[in-house]
């Protein structure tokens, strides 16, 4: 038989044990309370779907950014929203792009989409974190820094742009964009595998044209669906690059190369070109100076003598040209991280798992910096120093895309052989801004000789 003192001391003990238990409840449900009473304002949108169909929307028109400027007049340049992600805060300024960047591996990482993982694959660089990131980041940086190889690539993609156009047909329409594409495909196959022209590179185009459909989308794998047809498709790449690689034991190196990663970087600046082209032929006083800054570099040379890596440096106002049109379009509206912990920023917290979307369109089109912020005006870059903060095409922080010079060289070439070259009649075009950055009828033309 039990005694009292006994029932009397297990009682008090589940007594105290059910006091603490309801203090820490209380605290727990005061805290979580206070967190979400200090969530940036916002509004989350409907259930599932948050506010992902007017974000979509929007971004895909003529004006992107107005998604963030509605919002930023009413909350600030911090505010919640639910997107591709889910639970989201986005960041407008400068100052709160800043923070997010130079904070990646502290406070951040990266958090994209499913369909945006699994079609380059989880060993894309875009996914690496910490030491390994660092390490490959800085290999390829050096790599694409090198001189004699920057003068070489220089060389390559000036004797591919030739070739290339030497098969354009006078008189007749074509669409330049997509010219454009082959020929820097071309040129990234020459450079990892030694491939020419051809049907096995025709091919991988193809197939990387079908992959990109689906880089954002719902993950599911149905049959005659974006994702399901662009997993197919990195199926058949990894298949063409790993017979490639099997060929090539002897140059281990280029076992390593993320191919897959490679061609969606790739698209950068075959659409650049393309969308230069568009702004070019939509402002002629532009395109007489790029035109005139072109033909005076080449006065006093052959006319089969190519032109020196310092020779395209000089090129100030096809650089401008270049900074102009990836201010209005932006490869990378944004980047996604994701919050390791608890942040607190400006008296707000964000909290542990949510996403976190830096937006840079913002940045571009502030009226303070940017004068006239939607029209094509190259001669801003002239006219003022433009601190780097608010050139963000690139990304930044420690993962500043590499290979940004190599993509300025490649669209200075190519301008520099069409404008020399050709005269165009244009159709009128219009850009599409997601799921990825193009234009809608790949710039349609009809070229003539310059002289």
């Amino acid at each position: 038989m039990i005694s009292s003192s006994t029932v009397w001391a297990w009682t008090s003990l589940a007594g105290v044990a059910g006091v603490f238990w309801l203090a820490a409840l209380v605290y727990w449900r005061s805290w979580r309370f206070r967190k979400l009473q200090r969530l940036p304002p916002g509004s989350m949108g409907w259930p599932l779907i948050g506010e992902l169909v007017p974000y979509v929307t929007i971004v895909r028109s003529e004006t992107p950014f107005r998604f963030t400027r509605e919002r930023e007049s009413k909350y600030g340049p911090v505010f919640k929203t639910s997107l591709l992600t889910g639970k989201t805060v986005m960041i407008t300024d400068v100052e709160g792009v800043k923070f997010v960047l130079h904070n990646e591996g502290v406070l951040f990482e990266t958090g994209y989409p499913r369909s945006l993982k699994d079609v380059p694959g989880e060993h894309a660089m875009l996914f690496h974190h910490g030491d390994l990131q660092k390490r490959m980041h800085a290999m390829l940086k050096r790599f694409v820094s090198s001189t004699p190889l920057k003068k070489h690539l220089t060389r390559e993609m000036e004797l591919l742009t030739k070739q290339g156009m030497r098969t354009w047909s006078r008189g007749q329409r074509i669409l330049l964009q997509d010219e454009i594409q082959r020929i820097t495909h071309d040129f990234l196959m020459k450079q990892l595998f030694g491939l020419e022209p051809g049907k096995l590179s025709t091919t991988i185009l193809k197939e990387f044209h079908t992959l990109m459909a689906g880089i954002i989308g719902i993950p599911m794998m149905i049959p005659g669906t974006p994702y399901f047809k662009s997993m197919k498709a990195r199926e058949k790449l990894s298949k063409i690059i790993m017979d490639m690689v099997a060929t090539r034991r002897a140059k281990p190196d280029i076992e390593h190369k993320d191919i897959l990663n490679a061609l969606i970087e790739e698209n950068v600046p075959a659409v650049v070109i393309a969308l230069a082209v568009k702004n070019l032929s939509e402002t002629p006083k532009a395109l007489e100076h790029i035109r005139e800054e072109n033909l005076a570099i080449r006065k006093g040379k052959d006319p089969s003598e190519g032109l020196s890596w310092n020779d395209y440096m000089s090129l100030e106002f096809t650089q401008a040209v270049f900074n102009e049109t990836l201010r209005l379009a932006n490869g990378a509206q944004g980047v996604m991280r994701k919050a390791l912990k608890d942040v607190e920023y400006r008296g707000y917290i964000i909290p542990k798992g949510w996403t976190v979307l830096p937006y840079f369109l913002n940045i571009h089109f502030d009226e303070n910096m940017f004068p006239n912020s939607a029209k094509f005006h190259p001669w801003r870059w002239l006219e003022k120093n433009i601190p780097p903060s608010y050139v963000l095409p690139f990304g930044g922080g420690s993962r500043l895309c590499p290979g940004q010079e190599l993509a300025k060289v490649q669209t200075a070439v190519f301008l520099h052989h069409l404008v020399t070259q050709f005269k165009w009649d244009a159709e009128p075009e219009k850009v599409i801004n997601f799921p990825m950055i193009s234009t809608r009828n790949h710039v349609p033309v009809v070229l003539y000789d310059l002289n």
